[in-house]
């Protein structure tokens, strides 16, 4: 099942997480996207139900799930 969401935050626009593939597709302000693998359902709900969307990004995604630009 595919979840897209746009979100408020500074940097990231809309986050779109797939749970039978474990995808995140992050979409940046600038337009930028960029693929994450392995994500869980557990840390995609703890990024979206989070105080700040960036700053859990920055802290629990950005360098700890291997990612590529789409």
């Amino acid at each position: 099942m595919k979840t897209k969401l746009e979100v408020v935050s500074s940097q990231i626009k809309a986050l779109e997480y797939d749970t039978e593939t474990n995808i995140l597709i992050v979409t940046f302000n600038q337009g930028k996207q960029y693929e994450y693998s392995d994500v869980s359902a557990d840390e995609f709900r703890k990024l979206i139900d989070s105080e700040s969307i960036g700053r859990h990004f920055n802290l629990h995604f950005k360098g700890v799930y291997p990612c590529k630009p789409i």
